[in-house]
């Protein structure tokens, strides 16, 4: 039988054309890939939400600047702090990384760090449980988990739509093709 002939739909070999399956591999593609970065941007955001919750905890602990300058990542340009402290014996090295803000200005950048040279004392926010993770504030900006979160929110939506649109387009097909059928049959 072609592809184009209907069957009467009680027939056992009837089955409504699916237009879209011939693209499920698109669609699944679309939707595992959302999916993923919707639970990415989900994982991101939840840790980040339970380090401004853990930051609070940190412990003050003396460190030293070990290296105070800058370095471009594509167009910004990053001030970059390096700092050595010891906790229960054990010496870490902490950085900035997770801190700093990006300029568009190379000056502007090592303006930032003016306050720091190497050698110079500083007072490090250590958290307790994992000692190698250290900040040189407390406050940590609950901003970036709360874009993160919107991002995951964003993608899951478009998990939902993508699957939503599927089903439409299938649900169409299907009455298309019966009133084909029904049609055909009457005329």
């Amino acid at each position: 039988m072609s592809e184009h002939q209907q069957v009467d739909p009680g027939h056992e070999d009837y089955t409504p054309p699916r237009p879209w399956l011939r693209s499920r591999g698109i669609v699944l593609a679309l939707v595992v890939g959302m999916g993923w970065l919707a639970w990415a941007f989900g994982t991101d955001a939840v840790e980040h939400a339970q380090l401004v919750r853990r930051a609070r905890a940190f412990v003050p602990v003396q460190a030293k600047i070990i290296h105070v300058g800058t370095h471009q990542e594509g167009k910004n340009y990053v001030p970059e702090l390096r700092f050595e402290y010891t906790v229960g014996g054990a010496r870490h090295v902490g950085t900035n990384r997770h801190e700093a803000q990006a300029y568009r200005d190379a000056a502007l950048a090592r303006q930032a760090t003016e306050a720091y040279s190497n050698g110079q004392r500083v007072t490090v926010y250590v958290d307790p449980q994992q000692p190698r993770r250290a900040a040189l504030h407390r406050e940590v900006s609950w901003m970036w988990g709360l874009s993160r979160g919107l991002m995951a929110l964003v993608f899951a939506i478009g998990v939902v739509f993508v699957l939503v649109m599927v089903r439409r387009a299938d649900r169409k097909a299907a009455a298309m093709a019966y009133a084909r059928h029904v049609r055909d049959r009457a005329g």
